[in-house]
């Protein structure tokens, strides 16, 4: 029993003693550490999609031409298409699969690795993003932040006038 895997798992082995769970069980708590963390990843993509497009429903996003669509947007639809893959990655799904190949490599391969390439591409699309962003524009010289020290010759000027 030695070969489980999963956090729910672990956490019954340590509290229970290995010999207490059943082969079946194992699988059922593997399975749903899978599913809760897959939920999640489709949770993040959904909030993404809503901080894109500034609304709790972001279905217009949808209706956008991918050809207009600026980086911004792929990474947005990329991020959530990944994070699908990875909750089908998850389920116990009972996929066809052509002789000779294991129906859970076809499940794995589709869910989990092409997710994780849709990662990848989202990941490599935001530091182009990030890189090209407009607002990289250094500060005025008369801002300043509010932990740095003010200059010498503004530390003696008087503040504003009073009436």
């Amino acid at each position: 029993m030695g070969n489980t895997v999963g956090l729910f798992t672990d956490l019954y082995l340590t509290l229970q003693g290995e010999s207490s769970l059943s082969p079946e069980m194992s699988y059922l708590l593997m399975v749903t550490t899978l599913q809760i963390g897959s939920t999640l990843f489709v949770t993040g993509g959904y909030l993404l999609c809503a901080a894109y497009e500034r609304a709790w429903l972001p279905w217009r996003m949808l209706s956008q031409s991918p050809r207009s669509a600026g980086v911004a947007w792929w990474v947005v639809t990329i991020n959530m298409a990944g994070s699908l893959l990875f909750l089908l990655g998850a389920m116990p799904l009972d996929v066809p699969s052509p002789h000779g190949i294991s129906r859970t490599y076809i499940q794995n391969f589709f869910g989990w690795g092409v997710g994780a390439f849709l990662f990848f591409v989202q990941s490599w699309l935001m530091v182009i993003e990030v890189a090209s962003a407009e607002d990289d524009e250094a500060p005025e010289d008369n801002r300043r932040l509010p932990w740095q020290p003010a200059e010498p010759s503004q530390q003696g000027s008087p503040g504003p006038a009073t009436v």
